[in-house]
């Protein structure tokens, strides 16, 4: 970690550190106090891949904060769930 005029730099989606993304998921959300019904959690991770420097901000690979929502491989995922065929979806951490 490097910190720079108070301001501390660490891996994360560009908004929010990776410790933070990576912990709620990991347990906080699995556990009865934030998950009082049970539902069942996957903590997925994607893999952040640029189309190059001339690609522009978004492309179907990218995963930081925003760009996210066009990832096509999340997409995928989240048609499979909601269609009701997402129990094959396991956790995966890049």
């Amino acid at each position: 970690m490097k910190i720079t005029n108070p301001v501390a730099f660490v891996d994360g989606d560009g908004t929010v550190p990776l410790v933070s993304l990576g912990f709620l998921c990991s347990s906080g959300w699995r556990g009865p106090r934030l998950n009082p019904a049970g539902v069942t959690v996957r903590t997925r991770e994607y893999a952040h891949r640029t189309a190059g420097p001339l690609a522009g901000r978004s492309n179907a690979n990218a995963s930081d904060h925003v760009d996210i929502l066009g990832n096509s491989e999340m997409i995928h995922d989240i048609l499979k769930v909601v269609s009701g065929q997402g129990a094959d979806i396991a956790d995966r951490i890049e």
